[in-house]
This record gives structure tokens, C-alpha cells and sequence, in this order.
């Protein structure tokens, strides 16, 4: 790749983000898609493009272009939290949960994974038993997000009555 074309994917990258800042996606996917015609190599362009389709709820676009991050590299978080994101707004829960764990496999100590992946197992899978043992794994890590312990605590509640029904 020439780096006179490297240079010039620069140049659209940034605009787009200067777009992307202004909440104006759709300039901003046109500004990524020149960032990537020219140098088709670099994650980030797919990246924001993907994030950019994000915000327009472009989800199965979006993942497209997370699953073409995710290819040029494997080790970048946030590619698979956005995706996990766009997964969820499409119902794809199970998949969502897969890529809040490999969140976890980059980074075990990811409370925020563990968080969301609660919230999977509560508010979509109903899977209280599960979602209980995720929340507590993300308290352990980060005691401060009192959010957790509300969740924790609604999983316990809907747990603690199945169990009472299943008794009847």
C-alpha cells in the first residue's frame, strides 16, 4: 500500500470523526468508507464506521463491519462490546453474551462484562441463577456500582419466587 494512500485515509478517517463528533453518522459513514477504500487494513476505520451505523441503528451493518474489526484485531475490547450491543438490539442474546466473554478472556477483571452479562441472563434469558452469579462476580471486581447490587438483588427476588412456585 502506497503511504500516499495512507496518508490520504488519514485525512477521510478524521474527517469522519469530526462528523462523527457532530452526530452527523451518515457524513461520517461516507468520510470512513473512502478511510477504508483506501487502506482496507486498518481496524479503527471499520471501527467507527461500524459505530457510526450503530447510532443510525444500522445493528446488522454494524456488526458487519465489528466482525471485519474484530479480523484485523482480535485483542480490541471495545469492538466486541459495541458488537455485543448491536447483538442485543437484534435479540441475539446468547451471541451477545459470547462477545461480553471474550470481554472477560482480554480482560478478567472487566466488572462491566460480567454487569452486562447479567443483565442478559435477567432481563432476556431469564436465567436467574446465572444472572445472580454473574452480578456478584462483577460486585466482587467493583464493589462501587450500586447498580449491581439492584440487579443482584431483582435476580434474587425472581430466583428466590421460582423457587417458591416450583414448592407448590
Amino acid at each position: 500500500m502506497k503511504d500516499e494512500n495512507k496518508e490520504q485515509a488519514k485525512e477521510f478517517y478524521k474527517q469522519g470523526k469530526y462528523f462523527f463528533k457532530k452526530e452527523q453518522y451518515k457524513k461520517a459513514i461516507k468520510c470512513f468508507n473512502k478511510a477504508i477504500k483506501l487502506n482496507h487494513t486498518n481496524a479503527y476505520y471499520y471501527d467507527m464506521r461500524a459505530t457510526s451505523k450503530m447510532n443510525l441503528d444500522e445493528y446488522g451493518e454494524a456488526i458487519e463491519d465489528f466482525d471485519k474489526c474484530i479480523e484485523l484485531k482480535p485483542k480490541y475490547i471495545k469492538a466486541y462490546y459495541n458488537r455485543a450491543y448491536s447483538k442485543v438490539s437484534l435479540e441475539l442474546y446468547l451471541e451477545a453474551i459470547e462477545d461480553y466473554k471474550k470481554c472477560i478472556e482480554l480482560n478478567n477483571n472487566d466488572s462491566l462484562a460480567y454487569y452486562n452479562i447479567g443483565k442478559m441472563y435477567l432481563y432476556y434469558l431469564e436465567n436467574f441463577e446465572e444472572a445472580v452469579k454473574y452480578y456478584d462476580k462483577s460486585i466482587e471486581l467493583s464493589n462501587e456500582n450500586s447498580e449491581a447490587y439492584i440487579e443482584r438483588a431483582k435476580a434474587e427476588y425472581y430466583l428466590n419466587n421460582l423457587i417458591r412456585l416450583k414448592k407448590i
